[in-house]
């Protein structure tokens, strides 16, 4: 009995020390451990339901449909091997994968221009949002298996983005929205970036390849924003590609313009797809090339010009003033970083890029 009870114990001892420990279905800034504040550590998880999004012991953050005792993934950050160990959110609404030395590795690239608690979020329809408080700013992740006839994906959707179909991929009837544009690929193929007002929608630019047969919208890791057909064959392409293979972004700003980055850095070389339409101009269609600038020009800026954490880089545009918006948007100064820096003041934006 002395042995029984012994061998009891000690399976329950292991039991509880199993690699795999649910934390709820949300984890927040707020939540806060030794180890940091808002961190899913190897082997946590949420769960919501059916779904369970897993900081796995390979360093890949997955998100598994779980039925009848079979798991399917669903969407994955493609980081396995990298030596990832946390999975966390951060109060500028970043979500992002760390190695064991704090170092970034992976960012879903939600970052929000505000810092205040935050929290990433498994819905119990498998949707994966983050929510900073107090509630006003949301970012879809993911939207979840079960899609509505349209599906709003965010503002951006990049090669980090990854589900069974692919990374990088919007479907027919999904969307990028920010404020009053909306950029659809819609049922007939074609890819139309709208401005909604009162109502109405008016059409800014398209990729004019309605009727051809096109499925999937998709931006690959060569910097190249692609139309394809269910067979991935390519029917219309930006003709924006890269020498060099990197995270790539297609983002729609609040003003309506269109770019991609590619690179390290957010914006680092940023193609211009469509300019802001409130820089005037008319409908322009796609014609094979989505009116994209191939080969955008790049100027040096300056993100906390004269502080010790001054940072140079190259904000990329089709002319001057794309260049000058890009860096306005990151809080950049116009022009090289000072060779020599003053340690009695500080000008620095107060943020940097993964």
């Amino acid at each position: 009995m002395r042995k029984f009870l012994a061998a009891l114990f000690s399976l329950l001892a292991i039991a509880g020390s199993a690699s795999a420990q649910s934390i709820g279905s949300v984890v927040s800034t707020s939540n806060c451990r030794p180890e940091g504040c808002g961190l899913m550590k190897q082997g946590e998880y949420l769960e919501n339901g059916i779904y369970r999004l897993v900081m796995q012991t390979d360093g890949n953050l997955v998100l598994y449909q779980i039925e009848g005792g079979a798991q399917k993934a669903l969407w994955w950050s493609n980081t396995s091997g990298t030596g990832g160990t946390n999975a966390v959110i951060q109060l500028d609404s970043n979500l992002v994968i760390k190695r064991s030395d704090n170092s970034t590795i992976w960012s879903a690239k939600t970052t929000l221009s505000t810092v205040a608690n935050t929290s990433l979020r498994l819905e119990n329809n498998g949707a994966l949002i983050i929510l900073q408080d107090p509630g006003t700013s949301s970012t879809v992740v993911y939207p979840g298996p079960v899609r509505a006839q349209t599906q709003s994906l965010g503002s951006s959707v990049g090669t980090a983005n990854c589900r069974p179909e692919g990374c990088g991929v919007m479907k027919q009837g999904e969307y990028l929205e920010n404020g009053i544009y909306r950029l659809v690929m819609q049922t007939d193929g074609n890819l139309v970036l709208y401005q909604i007002v009162g109502g109405t929608q008016k059409a800014l630019w398209w990729s004019g390849t309605a009727g051809s047969g096109a499925s999937n919208a998709v931006m690959q890791l060569d910097g190249n924003l692609v139309v394809t057909r269910p067979d991935n064959s390519v029917i219309w392409s930006t003709k924006t590609t890269r020498s060099a293979a990197a995270a790539s972004w297609l983002k729609l700003s609040n003003t309506g313009a269109l770019t991609i980055d590619h690179g390290q850095f957010p914006g680092q070389l940023t193609a211009v797809v469509y300019a802001d339409p409130n820089a005037g101009g008319t409908p322009s269609n796609g014609g094979g090339n989505g009116n994209a600038c191939t080969q955008p020009q790049g100027y040096p800026v300056c993100i906390g010009r004269g502080s010790l954490a001054q940072q140079q880089l190259m904000a990329y545009g089709c002319t001057i003033s794309d260049a000058r918006r890009q860096a306005s948007m990151w809080g950049a100064s116009w022009g090289p970083c000072p060779t020599t820096v003053g340690t009695g003041f500080g000008s620095g934006s107060g943020f940097g890029f993964n």
